[in-house]
């Protein structure tokens, strides 16, 4: 190892997910990373080279500024969406244009002794690539998904950028963080001899022990986004299958940008559960969500026997367990490596929505041991899952490359 590597890490910055510090699960874990950084004695910076919001968004954060002990800055000339198409572009351009010489000025004053790459956008990765080499700093990837299994990366453009991401570029940054073990074993497969550090889903376990449980009302919860209505169906219809389902209630949380979407999906629930027992919330805010997510009878997160599913292993699942209630899936990828059926977590083994409305019939049925597997779920999730377990191990790997 170069005496250059010996060096103690001192400031890292986060490139290529724009719209922090406002946004759901990628920023959600840019941030948590973040800060297990910064408690691990490093300063951290965001840069962001695109505005990130639409006008009316009602917010306090502007161009610049500093958000969890994290330290943000927009290279557009603002945070929010230009009028104007040419002036779209322009600004576009700008962004590009002052993000390298912003890039090269925190180097200059020692404020940038490594990357954390979280995007497999392949244009953004291959700049970044040629900066790190023009400017002099080591990245990594923050890797939580398979681009090439995404149907919504469909497009022949979109697939073979894909390619070249994951069968070119991704073996010549300078290591990965990837999030699940088949992650994992695709990265060691393509680059044998990168450094690799697997950094799970996480979570800030102490913000949700704050939250006083209300247990006036009994209901599961599905959190998803707008663009995974196929297994939105699959939890409607698993819930349609309970023998118990006029005991409890269903609430769906679906986010998304596609407002058509969203009032379409909340018309057919209105015409299929006339009894009002499934409600939908859309794009509440983080301390909404998390008061709906601590007071749910049971937490459901069904993956489906995919490449996607078995590659990525989502956000959520961590502040589930968060909340000491129970988690219900399927036995898909990183479910398998961390939980057990009616131990931590209750499983069915395969995606069929038969066999899930079996355990959630479990949950109304058996309310002694189900409040015994959710806190097993959160025991096993703070050793796990607590974000400031890897602030130094995150350090630490980032010193070897």
């Amino acid at each position: 190892m170069s005496d250059i590597n010996k060096r103690e890490l001192k400031s890292v910055v986060f490139l290529g997910d724009a719209g922090f510090p406002i946004g759901l699960a990628g920023i959600q874990r840019m941030t948590l990373m973040g800060r297990a950084l910064i408690n691990a004695g490093c300063s951290v910076s965001v840069v962001n080279r695109i505005w990130a919001w639409n006008k009316d968004l009602k917010t306090d954060y502007g161009k610049e500024g500093v958000h969890e002990g994290i330290h943000y800055m927009f290279t557009v000339e603002s945070p929010f969406r230009p009028e104007g198409f040419f002036n779209r572009k322009f600004q576009r351009f700008m962004g590009l244009w002052n993000e390298f010489f912003y890039l090269k000025k925190l180097k200059n004053e020692g404020r940038i002794d490594a990357v954390i790459l979280s995007t497999m956008n392949f244009n953004d990765s291959l700049r970044y690539k040629i900066y790190s080499k023009v400017i002099g700093f080591p990245i990594a990837v923050n890797l939580v998904e398979m681009a090439s299994a995404l149907e919504r990366r469909s497009s022949l453009t979109l697939k073979i950028h894909n390619w070249l991401m994951e069968n070119w570029l991704l073996k010549r940054l300078d290591g990965a963080m990837p999030i699940s073990d088949n992650l994992c074993a695709f990265y060691k497969e393509i680059a044998p001899s990168k450094p690799i550090m697997k950094v799970p889903v996480i979570c800030d376990y102490d913000s949700f022990s704050k939250i006083k449980k209300n247990t006036t009302e009994s209901y599961f919860l599905y959190c998803a986004s707008i663009s995974f209505m196929e297994v939105t169906e699959f939890v409607l219809k698993a819930y349609e299958l309970m023998k118990n389902n006029e005991q409890i209630k269903l609430r769906l949380l679906i986010g998304g940008k596609d407002k058509t979407k969203i009032k379409r999906l909340q018309e057919e629930i209105a015409l299929r559960f006339p009894n009002e027992n499934v409600e939908l919330f859309s794009n509440v805010p983080y301390q909404v969500l998390m008061e709906l997510f601590t007071n749910a009878k049971a937490l459901l997160i069904p993956l489906r026997h995919t490449l996607e599913d078995t590659a990525r292993f989502p956000h959520k699942i961590g502040e589930y367990l968060a909340t000491g209630n129970p988690i219900i899936t399927t036995g898909v990828g990183e479910i398998n490596t961390y939980f057990n059926d009616a131990l931590n977590a209750l499983i069915s083994d395969e995606y069929d929505a038969e066999k899930f409305a079996a355990k959630m019939d479990y949950v109304v049925e058996n309310s002694d041991e189900v409040i015994q597997i959710g806190l097993q779920g959160k025991s096993l999730g703070l050793k796990n899952f607590h974000f400031d377990n890897y602030g130094t191990r995150i350090k630490h790997f980032l010193e070897q490359l």
